[in-house]
């Protein structure tokens, strides 16, 4: 590795990009300003700021501690932004650590909101997290959102009553199973109970009854 240095605070990168903007005999300065201008969302609520807190992966991926980050407030696209850049920084980690037993679940939740396209950082872990010691959990409202790399890569999967009127997830979860077909999973999925879900375990697929976390508290209480 040839860099050695601190990296650059990124708002020096929104200082650098005006300064070129405004350098009226710059060659690229068109070019710089639109770039400025699609960019310049990421700098107006400065979420990633000098002063902010700081990720320290070894100590969150160490221990039986349970790390929430939340994203609340932010708006579609930055949040999107800002995830996957702690995804590449959770995947730059995981490579400088190198091969590793798994101990560690990254939890996405609304993650249809997500890249899965190739090299994206969540095609990544999926593809790669197993070897580095990370598990990987998605969830959402909009199993139909998911690109087919998250339903391949996945091995457990719990679907609850949803609409699936293109045979999108019936036909991907099919795939994962020979239990039962893709029209008897569309039929299946898109009538199930409230509290009770469609597992592929196995790939087995089987209705299974998931309790309210409130009721699964009791019982551990009692």
């Amino acid at each position: 590795m040839s860099w050695r240095h601190p990296p650059p605070k990124f708002r020096l990168l929104h200082d650098h990009l005006n300064q070129l903007s405004e350098d009226t005999g710059g060659p690229n300065r068109r070019v710089i300003q639109t770039l400025a201008a699609h960019v310049s969302t990421l700098f107006v609520f400065n979420t990633l700021r000098p002063g902010g807190h700081k990720l320290d992966w070894s100590k969150l991926v160490s221990g039986d501690q349970v790390t929430v980050i939340q994203l609340k407030g932010l708006e579609h696209s930055l949040s999107k932004v800002v995830t996957e850049f702690m995804l590449w920084s959770l995947l730059g980690f995981a490579e400088d650590r190198g091969p590793h037993k798994m101990g560690t679940y990254v939890v996405l939740d609304e993650a249809h909101r997500l890249s899965f396209d190739d090299g994206s950082p969540v095609e990544r872990l999926l593809r790669e997290g197993r070897k580095f010691g990370f598990g990987v959990m998605l969830a959402s409202q909009q199993p139909s959102d998911f690109g087919p790399i998250a339903f391949a890569n996945t091995a457990t999967k719990l679907v609850f009553q949803v609409d699936d009127d293109k045979g999108y997830v019936s036909r991907q979860v099919s795939r994962k199973t020979t239990t039962h077909t893709q029209r008897q999973i569309e039929n299946i999925i898109t009538k199930v109970p409230r509290g009770v879900a469609y597992a592929i375990l196995g790939n087995a697929g089987q209705l299974v009854r998931i309790d309210s976390f409130e009721a699964r508290i009791k019982r551990w209480v009692h």
